[in-house]
């Protein structure tokens, strides 16, 4: 049996730092492509937070205006006839229960929920990472109101509204779009992505 010296195989010597040259190769090509995917990657983010801001611009214009339609409605048949409709108030509950959670995750989106200044409270070395700190906590709050939503309605599943009779599956998901909507547009602050204007600290 013949030994073979070390760092050959049946004699013949491997090539030299060949799995050395293919990591570096692999690595300069995913520096060369890193920064281009993660600027598509972020584009795209955008993209679907952009389109999802104003899908639900639009969906709260159409709830405010059925709203004041029910109201209405139920106002003039009430008083003028003696008959209001049982479904305008349940409807325009409804409607207003999605004026309610999608107003929210709206108001983080353009940034016009009441606040309190604290960043002065924080010491200044902190100061800078004020902003990231309510913008992480406001996703984790989204994250938290669309579990809990989740949880109330499979435990409600199947349930029917009283007067329109509509699944009330349609209600219970409003707390699920509102805080996923709300995890969305707090992690785009977070990254830096347009939103609506903050004010600059004092």
């Amino acid at each position: 049996m013949t030994a073979h010296p070390p760092g050959t195989a049946s004699g013949r010597p491997r090539p030299e730092g060949g799995g050395r040259a293919g990591r570096r190769a692999m690595s300069g090509l995913m520096r060369s492509f890193g920064p281009e995917l993660r600027g598509w990657v972020m584009r795209m983010f955008r993209y679907v937070v952009d389109g999802a801001a104003r899908l639900l611009a639009a969906t709260l214009g159409l709830a405010l205006a059925m709203v004041v339609a029910c109201v209405g409605l139920q106002v003039v048949m009430r008083y003028g006839f003696g008959s209001p409709p049982a479904w305008s108030e349940e409807l325009a509950m409804l409607m207003f229960s999605w004026l309610t959670l999608g107003g929210i995750a709206f108001g983080v989106r353009e940034g016009f929920h009441v606040s309190i200044e604290t960043r002065g409270m924080l010491p200044r070395a902190l100061q800078p990472f004020h902003d990231k700190v309510l913008d992480l906590i406001a996703a984790g709050f989204g994250v938290f109101v669309a579990w809990s939503g989740w949880r109330f309605m499979d435990f409600m599943w199947g349930s029917k509204s009283a007067a329109i009779r509509y699944p009330l599956e349609i209600l219970n998901a409003m707390p699920v779009a509102s805080g996923v909507l709300i995890a969305l547009f707090a992690g785009a602050r977070l990254l830096g992505l347009h939103t609506g204007p903050r004010e600059a600290a004092p």
